[in-house]
């Protein structure tokens, strides 16, 4: 097995509330909260940007580059 890294385009977006923001959202203190959801642009159409994600690949699945 072979390790690695797949650059792809996603909306997705994860964001750790502060505790400030526990606060004012008036929610139990002392916890982490996280925010998943979509990006979206102030034209309302999906934004998206490269995201990198760990893989795991048997090596005998890689090709030197140019070939097909």
């Amino acid at each position: 097995m072979v390790e690695g890294l797949r650059v792809v385009d996603s909306g997705r977006i994860e964001v750790e509330l502060t505790p400030e923001q526990v606060d004012a959202f008036g929610l139990q203190s002392g916890v982490a909260y996280r925010v998943r959801g979509e990006w979206y642009g102030a034209d309302g159409r999906a934004a998206e940007m490269p995201v990198a994600v760990a893989i795991r690949v048997p090596a005998r699945w890689l090709q030197p580059l140019g070939e097909s």
